[in-house]
């Protein structure tokens, strides 16, 4: 596991699981935005080499993510989020 002071970089967020990326959403140390650009930045490195998307929806994906960071006010919806991480 990281750890989730030292997690910045693009890589690090991009090479968390799903458990360490929703804590730190949890906690508020990385945005939802931030996560998914990190995700978005490596399918654009790496899939000219790898080929394993057929399609990528970067605008669909940045959309959720912002909307995902406007409604982290809503402690109902937030509560029902924190359980993925559980």
């Amino acid at each position: 596991m990281l750890n989730s002071a030292a997690v910045t970089a693009a890589d690090d967020l991009a090479n968390l699981d799903l458990h360490e990326a929703a804590t730190l959403v949890r906690q508020k140390k990385v945005s939802p935005v931030q996560l998914a650009q990190a995700c978005l930045a490596r399918i654009e490195a790496l899939n000219p080499r790898l080929n394993a998307f057929i399609t990528v929806t970067a605008e669909s994906a940045s959309a959720q993510a912002r909307q995902a960071e406007a409604e982290r006010s809503d402690p109902l919806l937030w509560s029902r989020l924190e359980s993925v991480g559980d």
